[in-house]
């Protein structure tokens, strides 16, 4: 997995531009990288090294210069992980940084930054078209992660924290299919196996990969949005099921459910 893409307001970013990036920008999500990222998963490798290489993060200065308050790790329930930290030299302010999935961490964004480090209203139509980037990302296979960031003084209460956040910006990353997959997916459809395919990435994410991947080629059924199986009554899905081909946004509660009905 790399980073390939980055938009920042509603403009991609090649590497090319990235000095044009203002500093305050820069620093703002190279802190919310170098506290929130741990390094761990795929995805978290291929931020953090976009972020070392790209935007010239020194991970350990802003770690040392930094006391964390709360953290709240990423889950595949909620997509999302944020961090409460004070800076050092500003023990009276706390920098709430937030990531995860784009299209979860834009619904709690009310502003974005520009290249120049302007903060601007995300109005309706900047909305739209954010939204409408975020899929054509999504439909070129990256999977798109999102960052904001917002400061709040110590009486703040834990429900505003993640409310009228500024978007930093929205990393879309490489996620290609092993080339022997799709081979393995034609023996299975020969050998008589019905493949479901249940992720947590979104609907134009889901379909780009599944037909990648040659599920959608080799095996019928209906793409289908988790929250919506999840609403079913017992009965629906036991019915919708093996119609089923890939299941979109989904959480292991949804992955339960599934696997329940299809041991009936």
């Amino acid at each position: 997995m790399k980073v390939t893409d980055f938009l920042l307001g509603n403009d991609f970013m090649v590497q090319d531009m990235y000095s044009s990036i203002a500093l305050e920008v820069k620093r703002l999500l190279q802190e919310g990288i170098a506290l929130n990222i741990l390094s761990i998963s795929p995805i978290e490798k291929a931020i953090n090294s976009w972020a070392l290489g790209d935007l010239e993060m020194d991970r350990e200065y802003i770690k040392t210069n930094f006391n964390i308050h709360q953290i709240e790790a990423f889950t595949t329930e909620k997509n999302e992980n944020w961090i409460l930290a004070k800076r050092k030299a500003d023990n009276k302010t706390i920098q709430v940084h937030l990531n995860g999935a784009a299209q979860l961490i834009l619904q709690v964004c009310s502003w974005y930054y520009d290249a120049s480090g302007s903060v601007n209203k995300i109005d309706h139509d900047l909305k739209l078209k954010l939204e409408q980037n975020i899929q054509r990302m999504a439909a070129n296979k990256l999977k798109c992660i999102a960052f904001a960031h917002k400061e709040v003084q110590d009486d703040a209460k834990a429900n505003v924290l993640k409310d009228d956040m500024i978007l930093l910006g929205i990393v879309g990353i490489e996620d290609r299919c092993r080339p022997e997959l799709k081979n393995v997916v034609k023996d299975l459809h020969n050998a008589g196996v019905k493949l479901i395919m249940i992720t947590g990435d979104n609907i134009c994410g889901a379909k780009a990969i599944a037909e990648e991947c040659g599920i959608l080629e080799h095996h019928s059924g209906e793409v289908v949005k988790a929250a919506e199986f999840r609403n079913f009554t017992l009965e629906e899905r036991k019915e919708k099921v093996n119609k089923i081909c890939v299941m979109e946004n989904s959480s292991p509660e949804d992955k339960r459910l599934m696997v329940e009905c299809l041991n009936v």
